[in-house]
């Protein structure tokens, strides 16, 4: 959305626009930029293997492993959701020409870098390693290990490497606190320490719906699922590979932003926390609004109270005397004076995050990529 905002990207052009010697199947319609943000291509996604050891010819070009593996168009674009990693891959070397940078060379410079993400990177789980690159190794040794539960007991399993030819498709390891720079910057409509990553205006547009089946379901919005929490519109995207799971959630409407990951088998339930903790939110918040709606109608003003003192005065409302026959409500100068005591609104305490959070925070939990395996 960068390079759509700099114009040098259009979301409505033929794809082969930018990537015109890549042997790419449309013979069932033309593909264009928007399909491959909305995973509605058309493809067939079963012609690369992602993830292994190095293999013969590993270094070649993203068009000879097209050639030689296919990629097929199976249906028209822009009718069917079908998640298509080849459709981020082909993206990330769309970025890569326009740019004209490598992809994770890109995402350093105006995303990671800019938003102070020290600690991530698209190239950590990759092979091999790009010259100049020996930093990475820093960041290889704090990374947590994926562990599935064995004979009563977690034991540590290996994490796949990814072929350095398919970064844009879901090879990038963070930490929470880099995460959380992240979400900052879309919580404060594209920008972050007084700095535009995104204008508001392309913001705006990266945030709206771009494809549903129905108005009425959820769809996608450039990359992102649209999900609703409660009654609130959510921006997410979860990963998963092996035993690593992912889930970042985003509700604008409530300034709030959830990244949580998780390094066992078992930590696919973590998806959920996000739209648990708003669900509790609206239930508490809900509980509160019924309430203070309560004590306005229990508290009357002076012009609508027929007993009123203008000095003084106590009164009970009658329509609450048989339930709360003890509940008063003073009034003293015309101003309303409610003890607080007599109404039990449940107080909600946002929870505080753990002493040692910081440090943990800052450790590699996962890795947030995609579940599709090849």
């Amino acid at each position: 959305m960068q390079l759509v905002e700099a114009g040098k990207l259009e979301l409505d052009s033929d794809i082969k626009t930018y990537l015109p010697e890549m042997p790419i199947d449309a013979h069932l319609g033309t593909i264009t930029v928007a399909p491959l943000l909305s995973h509605t291509p058309g493809f067939d996604d079963r012609f690369l293997a992602f993830y292994g050891p190095p293999m013969e010819g590993e270094g070649e070009a993203l068009a000879e492993q097209l050639a030689s593996r296919g990629a097929y168009q199976v249906r028209p674009p822009g009718e069917i959701v079908s998640y298509s990693n080849f459709g981020f891959t082909l993206l990330g070397e769309i970025i890569a020409r326009v740019s004209g940078q490598s992809y994770a060379d890109y995402l350093r410079e105006h995303i990671l870098d800019p938003l102070q993400m020290t600690s991530s990177d698209v190239r950590v789980k990759t092979t091999p390693d790009p010259p100049g690159t020996e930093w990475l190794a820093a960041l290889r040794a704090r990374e947590a290990k994926a562990h599935r539960w064995s004979q009563g007991w977690y034991e540590v399993t290996d994490f796949p490497l990814s072929r350095s030819t398919v970064q844009a498709e879901g090879t990038m390891s963070a930490t929470a606190a880099d995460m959380a720079n992240y979400m900052q910057m879309h919580l404060n409509r594209g920008r972050w320490n007084d700095e535009a990553i995104l204008q508001e205006g392309t913001w705006a547009k990266m945030s709206e719906l771009l494809f549903t089946h129905d108005e009425a379901l959820a769809g996608n919005a450039h990359g992102f699922w649209t999900d609703e929490y409660a009654g609130y519109r959510v921006l997410q995207h979860g990963g998963s590979i092996n035993d690593f799971k992912s889930m970042l959630a985003l509700i604008p409407e409530l300034g709030l932003g959830v990244f949580v990951s998780g390094n066992t088998d078992s930590s696919s339930e973590l998806s959920d926390l996000p739209r648990l903790l708003v669900e509790q939110w609206s239930r508490a918040t809900a509980v509160q609004r019924s309430a203070q709606r309560s004590v306005e109608r229990f508290v009357r003003s002076p012009a609508q109270s027929p007993a009123h003192d203008p000095l003084r005065s106590s009164f009970r409302n009658p329509s609450q005397a048989p339930l709360h026959p003890t509940k008063e409500a003073s009034m003293e100068d015309g101003e309303s004076l409610v003890n607080a005591s007599a109404f039990p609104v449940p107080s909600f305490h946002p929870p505080e995050p753990v002493a040692d959070f910081p440090s943990r925070a800052d450790l590699y939990t996962g890795h947030y990529l995609s579940s599709r395996r090849n």
